[in-house]
């Protein structure tokens, strides 16, 4: 080969290594709405509550599922698509807030400026207030606020019952609050000892793991969100054995893609095959990470 060859050779495989390290981006942890992948149970779930929050008196909603499932990707996107004619929304991100501070964290959102504790020192005043700020950032304008609750299973029993007394917060006509709660499997244990609030509950949906249908297009959606092509960064049948890898876990499946297609780059190979899954698993297992199954078992 002569040295034109060489650098031509040396510069395709450059070029290779870069687009598979771009490849390998498509999978980083995103709340981007654009990076969801809408299957059977994640359509299911964005459809019933888009539709319990347009009507807004017909309960609370609950969502779980296990971890890495993408029930904070589904809260985001869902924030996304709420009409803002119909509902205002507010996004509590962490379940370890006791009612007083979500209170105040609820009103900091609908006012649009950080309240303290200084401001409104108790649960009294945070009430009245949360009542005034309905009535003019919200009903005024014909609306209703959804709050939308992520880590509800880490709030303590209490908690709940106090977020579902917000929906007491109504006229005739109108709640004024539709909680929608997303956790882990255990918040359904938690709601069972809570019947009143457990009643109040209008639509409820559980996310499931990925089918290989699935995971080949959660993988394919993701690649192309980043303007790739999954036929061009795996080779043929990896994906079924990805699937096999990852138990069809999204979060999962976006760490395997990742480090095996980081493998790849990093050993010059043209695209992640079962070597690069493998070193993937290994990587994943070593740092004490999620536990696929065995490749090829």
């Amino acid at each position: 080969m002569n040295a034109v060859a060489t650098e031509a050779l040396a510069l395709h495989e450059r070029e290779v290594a870069v687009d598979l390290v771009r490849a390998a981006d498509a999978f980083r942890e995103s709340l981007d709405p654009r990076v969801m992948f809408v299957d059977g149970t994640r359509g299911q779930a964005l459809d019933g509550l888009r539709r319990l929050a347009d009507d807004g008196s017909s309960g609370c909603g609950l969502v779980t599922a296990g971890a890495g499932l993408g029930k904070t990707l589904l809260r985001a996107t869902l924030q996304q698509q709420l009409a803002p004619e119909r509902c205002a929304v507010v996004a509590v991100e962490t379940g370890l807030l006791a009612f007083d501070d979500l209170l105040l964290e609820i009103l900091s959102q609908l006012r649009r400026e950080r309240l303290t504790a200084e401001q409104l020192p108790g649960r009294y005043e945070r009430l009245a207030e949360l009542k005034a700020a309905l009535v003019s950032e919200v009903v005024a304008t014909g609306r209703h606020l959804v709050v939308l609750l992520d880590d509800a299973d880490q709030l303590d029993p209490a908690t709940l019952e106090a977020v579902g007394s917000l929906m007491n917060l109504a006229s005739d006509r109108q709640t004024f609050v539709l909680p929608v709660l997303f956790g882990q499997p255990s918040l359904r244990q938690k709601l069972a000892r809570l019947p009143a609030l457990r009643q109040r509950i209008g639509a409820q949906f559980a996310l499931a793991t990925l089918d290989p249908p699935g995971c080949d297009g959660y993988v394919s959606h993701r690649l192309e969100q980043a303007g790739h092509r999954a036929g061009r960064a795996f080779e043929a049948g990896l994906l079924a054995r990805l699937h096999q890898a990852s138990g069809g876990v999204p979060r999962v499946v976006n760490a395997l893609c990742r480090h095996a297609l980081q493998h790849a780059a990093d050993h010059g190979l043209p695209s992640a095959g079962t070597p690069s899954l493998e070193a993937a698993r290994t990587r994943i297992m070593d740092a004490g990470g999620a536990s696929p199954v065995l490749i090829g078992h």
